[in-house]
């Protein structure tokens, strides 16, 4: 039976979390038959997203990118992992390179070598060493000297990270 309802919802939260859970209910009656979600936006795809996350339902999105693999979410969120894991290099790769600092495969491949021989310090106490050891450049100096003051405020202002992401951005 095919059916129709309309719902009137007081927030793109509440709209994506009723919606994703009727979606639960109609899979579990009938596990054989597939559910769509039509939005009206690309950006309340992230609503939904989060909803079929947190009830651990399955989902492809069609037409678009999945939220967190945007380019832009994928860069924002490698400088607040990096913050928040100072030994994550896969974030901090994302991050240097993310706006372009001029800082090439050299200096990123010493860095790493550097890395690996401190590899007990934390990231900001590794790179901050590595800069003023290092035979670099003024701009390459200059731009690495800004990422790292960059990443040390936004993990000493003790903000929310609300904030945090704010001054990424």
């Amino acid at each position: 039976h095919k059916a129709l309802a309309v719902f009137e919802f007081n927030s793109g939260y509440e709209e994506a979390d009723t919606i994703v859970s009727i979606r639960k209910k109609l899979k579990k009656n009938n596990n054989k038959e597939s559910v769509a979600i039509l939005y009206r936006s690309h950006y309340q795809s992230r609503l939904f997203e989060e909803a079929c996350v947190k009830e651990s339902v399955p989902y492809k999105v069609f037409g678009g990118i999945n939220f967190y693999e945007r380019q832009e979410i994928k860069d924002i969120l490698a400088y607040a992992k990096l913050i928040v894991n100072k030994k994550d290099r896969y974030s901090f790769l994302r991050a240097i390179q993310v706006p372009s600092r001029g800082i090439g495969d050299v200096f990123i491949n010493n860095f790493f070598d550097f890395w690996d021989e401190k590899s007990d310090l934390d990231f900001f106490e590794i790179f901050d060493e590595f800069i003023k050891l290092q035979k670099l450049g003024s701009r390459v100096r200059e731009n690495g000297e800004k990422f790292l003051s960059l990443l040390v405020d936004i993990n000493n202002a003790r903000c929310s990270s609300k904030q945090a992401l704010e001054k990424i951005i």
